[in-house]
């Protein structure tokens, strides 16, 4: 079903609540205290105009031609005084070209990196260059390689020594950054030589791959996790500094670089630990890091002027990590439709705030990880209601959103211009 909404527009005279409204007799959650931005402070007894958008979708039967609106004293209030001016509907229309008129570039899979072992990196590799990770094989793709959450190993006062705790990784526990390192680079050298594949692989030509080194800013139990510092970042980056400079001295580098990325999430560690890592990386000056984050608590289809104060402060976490801090770039999650409108929306809040305009370079959805989808589906994203998107649908979900011609809250025209989306991955378990 399409979506619909109506706005409410009146005048208001007093502060306090005392009208309620409703949509085919039910009601909605609109007030009517005069809280319409205005030119200078607030009046004593409330502000003089309301601007309500709702959403009204479940309260319309398949094939209504009509509608009843009422706005109504609440008996059982102070009394107040509204003069119900205008009512607007609108239903959202689907852009005529049909879902997938602009292609999605082949998927590739990324991992959450479960094991030890450089045997089972470079199977990996062999995968991904042979094309059985993806369907079909992904041209100049992005593959995250998530390895967890920082670790101290050894402190000494001059300097700890890093390492990481693997995700998902039941007993396996924390891996030194030389084992991080070994384990890249075993995954570059399955890509880069097919004759070491079981089946060998007879194709000779190896598109570009990009490798994203993850970290998380996940917590340690109900802490923030004290191993995510600036030291930390610093670390890392050097780590993907010499993992660089190893794939050179193979002669990889033509076709392999290797970058940092960060899962870095507002609902896990607190921000100024999670800076502190990226800043780290950046300071290190190791290339750029992947963003691959969500931003859980960013706004949605809200109206702009309704932003809380902590929704338009996890928009301003969730931009400078993608792009505030040099070197960051933006793969975010999209594994639901609606996530394509918070990043939409971390966009919108940089462009306003800061008058730049963040470039997402492409899309990780984990239908691979869930198994909850199909990942060759290719039907329309927004059927999907909440559920998990596939590799296609959640790159559709972002670009159209973000090609959209207006804002996801429907009140101004899409203030960018159309970007290109190149990247495409989709997470899963690393095989045992």
């Amino acid at each position: 079903m399409a979506r619909s909404r109506s706005a409410f527009i009146g005048a208001d005279g007093q502060a306090n609540p005392g009208a309620y409204s409703a949509f085919n007799g039910d009601r909605v959650p609109v007030v009517w205290d005069g809280h319409d931005p205005q030119a200078g402070g607030s009046y004593t007894a409330g502000n003089l105009w309301d601007t309500m958008t709702v959403d009204v979708s479940s309260r319309i039967a398949a094939g209504a031609t009509q509608a009843r609106v009422s706005t109504e004293l609440d008996l059982g209030a102070n009394g107040d005084c509204v003069i119900w001016v205008a009512q607007v509907f609108a239903i959202e229309q689907r852009p005529p070209e049909p879902v997938g008129s602009a292609t999605p570039p082949p998927y590739a899979v990324s991992y959450y990196i479960t094991t030890k072992s450089v045997e089972a990196a470079a199977k990996l590799g062999c995968k991904q260059r042979r094309g059985e990770a993806t369907y079909p094989q992904a041209l100049n793709g992005i593959v995250i390689l998530h390895f967890g959450s920082p670790r101290k190993l050894f402190t000494t006062p001059e300097q700890p020594t890093y390492g990481v705790s693997l995700a998902k990784a039941g007993d396996v526990g924390t891996v030194s950054l030389a084992e991080v390192t070994a384990i890249v680079v075993a995954y570059a050298e399955g890509y880069m030589n097919p004759e070491l594949c079981e089946p060998v692989i007879t194709n000779p030509h190896a598109p570009r791959l990009t490798i994203g080194v993850g970290v998380t800013n996940s917590k340690v139990g109900d802490n923030d996790n004290p191993a995510l510092d600036f030291s930390a970042g610093y670390a890392w980056a050097q780590m993907v500094r010499q993992i660089n400079k190893t794939l050179a001295a193979a002669e990889y580098a033509d076709f392999v670089q290797v970058y940092g990325a960060y899962d870095a999430e507002s609902n896990w560690s607190s921000f100024t630990p999670t800076l502190a890592w990226a800043e780290g990386y950046s300071a290190a000056r190791a290339g750029v890091y992947y963003s691959y984050g969500s931003c859980d608590s960013c706004p949605r289809e809200q109206p702009h002027a309704e932003w809380t104060a902590a929704q338009k402060q996890a928009l301003r976490e969730a931009y400078i990590l993608a792009w505030g801090v040099s070197g960051a770039q933006p793969l975010p999650q999209i594994y639901h439709g609606v996530y394509a409108e918070q990043w939409f929306n971390v966009k919108r809040y940089g462009l306003e705030t800061y008058g730049t305009d963040m470039q997402i370079r492409g899309v990780l959805t984990d239908c691979g990880d869930t198994r909850s989808c199909n990942l060759q589906d290719r039907s329309d994203w927004r059927d999907r209601g909440l559920a998990e998107l596939a590799p296609y649908q959640g790159w559709q979900a972002m670009s159209q959103t973000l090609w959209a011609r207006m804002t996801p809250d429907g009140t101004i025209l899409n203030p960018f211009p159309l970007q290109p989306l190149p990247w495409l991955t989709d997470i899963r378990l690393e095989p045992q």
